[in-house]
């Protein structure tokens, strides 16, 4: 059987993403207690997926010579 490893790469992205976001959201609940409750849980995580999509897309509508790959790369708050 024939892999295509690009394929897979690619395809854990996401979950990897996610993944992030989740451990990202658990440590602020831990910094900031008062926070722990399940709809601000949500809309949490919900605001950091939309704040990595935004960067990704808004990252690969700029043509390539203006591109900034600064802090936490333009691609998205994970940088990848």
């Amino acid at each position: 059987m024939n892999y295509n490893w690009n394929v897979l790469l690619e395809s854990l992205k996401l979950p990897g993403r996610l993944i992030i976001f989740a451990i990202i959201t658990w440590l602020i609940i831990v910094i900031v207690p008062q926070i722990n409750n399940a709809p601000v849980r949500d809309i949490l995580f919900l605001a950091l997926t939309l704040l990595d999509k935004y960067l990704h897309e808004a990252a690969n509508a700029e043509p390539a010579k203006t591109r900034n790959e600064g802090l936490l790369g333009v691609r998205g708050l994970t940088g990848f």
